[in-house]
């Protein structure tokens, strides 16, 4: 857009808010999913001292930062009474984490252990991508959109989009209304990189349009900028 002296003019961003409640964390499995997981064979030995789960987790808890680790295996294999209060109050822990316990730790106990598993699985980031394809919520579509616009986890933040795309579109689009800043460009970026497939752009207009005009309008010309 030009002034009548041709000095180009830059357009206010169209801002629109409350149109969509942010999601909580929570899960989606694939159909037999869950199941695999919470059948993940974890080798028993050395994990908890003899008869004494609760005895297990408060050596490793003793320490500033408790083996990573050692955690998750011994939280993983506990009866679910002793597990599930620790799994609320995710600390912090040293080493890395195989993903085999954290998988395993999603299925048993659901979206309790979803800021466990998170806060855990950040110690070995390559293992995250894989634990995270089930989890679902606005905080994990935002997470999902800056590994899209980026190369490191690129394909892996395409998979859980392939997965989630259904409901996730409604976050990226008020997340790409939202106030400028980082979030909202991250959003856009991404909804202009879905849109490159036919059935994703279609799906992101038809929500859009679901929220009304003053959704719509400035969606379906953010879109136009993908093709």
């Amino acid at each position: 857009m030009q002034d009548t002296e041709g000095t180009a003019v830059r357009r206010k961003p169209v801002v629109v808010t409350g149109f969509h409640e942010p999601q909580p964390l929570s899960l989606a499995w694939e159909e037999g999913e869950r199941a695999v997981w919470a059948s993940i064979d974890l080798d028993n030995r050395n994990w908890r001292m003899p008869g004494d789960w609760q005895k297990s987790i408060d050596s490793e808890l003793k320490y500033p930062t408790p083996s990573g680790m050692r955690l998750s295996y011994i939280l993983a294999l506990a009866p679910d009474d002793i597990a599930l209060p620790y799994l609320r109050r995710p600390p912090s822990v040293s080493t890395v984490v195989p993903i085999q316990p954290l998988c395993r730790l999603l299925a048993r106990f659901g979206t309790e252990a979803i800021d466990f598993v998170l806060t855990i699985a950040q110690t070995r980031r390559s293992l995250v991508p894989a634990v995270m394809m089930p989890i679902t919520g606005s905080a994990m579509t935002r997470w999902m959109a800056n590994w899209l616009n980026g190369k490191t986890y690129h394909e892996s933040a395409q998979a859980w989009f392939d997965r989630h795309i259904d409901w996730a579109a409604a976050d990226l689009i008020s997340t790409a209304l939202g106030k400028p800043g980082r979030d909202r460009r991250s959003a856009e970026t991404a909804l202009r990189t879905l849109a490159l497939v036919d059935a994703y752009r279609e799906l992101i207009l038809a929500a859009a349009v679901d929220f009304g005009p003053a959704v719509a309008a400035p969606i379906t010309a953010l879109l136009a900028t993908a093709e």
